[in-house]
């Protein structure tokens, strides 16, 4: 495995994503300032590296200018590049999809979610395959809820797909206002029974779709498919075993809002595509 580059600024998320990567034996990894990015020739900068983590919330970065300077050499043009943000606005993240970085987290995040993206992102393993370290502080739950709302960044282009997407941004938005109005408690086994009827409606019929096209990723894209069901079980399975707490609020929340963004941005947007490269 080759180094670890983060880009960071921040002291205190330096040593958090440094601590995480050391309690689940990553090493090779080194942390350098915007300002040392600049100033140290990019051949030396990302000679070797395996990933790319850059914080977008660094005040003084141009992501433009960074992700350049990672392809500038031929040796350095497919290193995966994973990107931080508490920006959850779709032109924010399409334009990091757009400049070249293959993978995102937002914020907040668990350590245990960070270090699940690193693996993927260096041995492209499936991510219910990714065995980790049972250190109790990875499996901290950060406070901090978020919203998503349907809008046209969300459109890949398939009608069908499209409406089924609405539909569940809507229902994670009622989650959220629930949650923010204290009832989310009784709408938590409503939302996962709406969860445990979209996986097999909605997967199928994206399913479906991709057979009937052709669909190049059509395999990797259903072992997807197949995790988020196993999640959804679990959480079903969790929820008749003890009382719903805030913690599983927040748990779900952070789950979904990472699995609608990411699915939908990076990997149903795909779907869109070749089906316009068909045309």
């Amino acid at each position: 495995m080759g180094r670890l580059v983060i880009i960071e600024d921040v002291e205190i998320l330096k040593l958090r994503l440094e601590k995480a990567l050391e309690d689940n034996g990553i090493k090779g990894f080194e942390t350098m300032s915007n300002h040392q990015v600049r100033t140290i020739r990019s051949n030396i900068v990302f000679k070797e590296a395996s990933l790319v983590i850059i914080d977008l919330d660094n005040q003084d970065l141009d992501l433009q200018a960074t992700i350049e300077s990672i392809r500038e050499h031929s040796s350095q043009i497919n290193i995966p590049i994973l990107v931080l943000s508490k920006n959850s606005d779709l032109n924010t993240l399409n334009k990091a999809i757009s400049l070249g970085c293959t993978d995102f987290i937002l914020k907040p995040f668990t350590n245990e979610t960070f270090i699940r993206k690193v693996v993927l992102s260096l041995s492209k393993k499936d991510l219910g395959q990714v065995q980790l370290g049972h250190d109790p502080r990875i499996q901290h739950v950060e406070e901090g809820i978020h919203m998503l709302k349907w809008n046209s960044g969300f459109e890949i282009g398939v009608q069908s797909i499209d409406e089924d997407h609405k539909k569940i941004i809507e229902h994670f938005e009622k989650l959220y206002l629930l949650m923010k109005s204290g009832q989310g408690h009784a709408y938590y086994p409503e939302f996962l029974e709406f969860l445990e009827d979209y996986v097999d409606t909605h997967f199928e019929r994206e399913e479906t779709l991709q057979r009937e096209i052709g669909y190049d990723d059509y395999e990797q894209h259903l072992q997807l498919h197949n995790d988020f069901k196993i999640k959804v079980k679990e959480l079903i399975m969790e929820h008749g075993k003890d009382v719903v707490t805030n913690s599983d609020l927040i748990k779900i929340n952070l789950f979904i809002k990472d699995w609608l963004i990411h699915h939908i941005l990076l990997v149903d947007n795909k779907i869109g595509l070749f089906m316009n490269s068909r045309k």
